[in-house]
């Protein structure tokens, strides 16, 4: 008899045991404010440091050193030729025809915050030159020109 009341007294506390393992086991598990408050939290600190950096801009001007001829194509033997212009040029020396391209010149423009913008125009027209200047991240080997009035 002693027995089965221990048997029952360790039957008893397996399934306290089991049952203390389900609920720390459900606590675990992501609740619907825990898994959106988090990207809410994300989203505002984005928009908030998002907004501060739009701007007006005025007078942007890019401009390209470009290859005039057959020197523009890019081909294997234009490449070789390109690098060892660029050992000649150290030295003063410059063989082939360039001129400046001029991709954009005087864009102005408003960007507002919390808006969603459109920019169209054909292709090669400077969509994305745009936009590389505005972020900051153009290919260094372009000149680029612009007057950024700061928010009030």
């Amino acid at each position: 008899m002693e027995e089965d009341h221990s048997q029952n007294q360790k039957s008893g506390h397996a399934e306290e045991d089991k049952e203390a393992l389900n609920w720390a086991a459900l606590e675990k598990l992501p609740t619907y404010a825990s898994l959106f408050r988090v990207p809410e939290e994300d989203n505002e600190k984005f928009l908030k440091k998002f907004r501060n950096r739009i701007e007006k801009f005025e007078n942007l001007t890019i401009e390209a050193d470009c290859y005039i001829g057959d020197r523009a194509l890019p081909t294997l033997p234009n490449t070789a030729l390109n690098i060892a212009e660029s050992a000649l040029s150290l030295v003063g020396i410059r063989l082939a025809k360039r001129t400046k391209v001029i991709i954009l010149r005087d864009a102005s423009g408003i960007i507002k915050p919390s808006r969603m913008t459109l920019l169209l125009g054909p292709p090669s027209s400077g969509k994305t030159t745009l936009l590389l200047a505005l972020a900051e991240k153009l290919d260094p080997t372009l000149k680029a020109r612009l007057t950024r009035i700061p928010p009030p």
